[in-house]
Formats: structure tokens, sequence, C-alpha cells
């Protein structure tokens, strides 16, 4: 009898916009870069510490 995986339940995420100016996200995106870290990865961690300080 073949074994039957239990399903993982993802996270709910969401998404989030705002307005920044192009040449002052191509600066941001290309520092992030290099750096090793995706965009994503970089907000995520980001609001991570905001979370865990409890303030800004």
């Amino acid at each position: 009898m073949a074994r039957v995986k239990p399903k993982l339940k993802k996270k709910e995420m969401k998404q989030i916009h705002f307005d920044i100016d192009l040449d002052d996200y191509l600066k941001f995106e290309k520092i992030v870069y290099e750096n090793g870290v995706k965009v994503s990865e970089f907000f995520r961690e980001k609001v991570e510490k905001v979370i865990k300080k409890g303030n800004i």
C-alpha cells in the first residue's frame, strides 16, 4: 500500500506595493543583488527584524 503524505499548509502571503523612482529602485536592486540576496528576501528579513524589535 502506498504511503500517503499529509499536505503541508502554505502560509498565507500578502503582496505589498509602493511607489519609488525607477533610478532609485535600480540602484537599490543592484546593491541588494551584489550582496547575494533577492529583493523579496531583503524585505522579508527587514520585516522580521522589526517584528522582533517591536518598533522601527
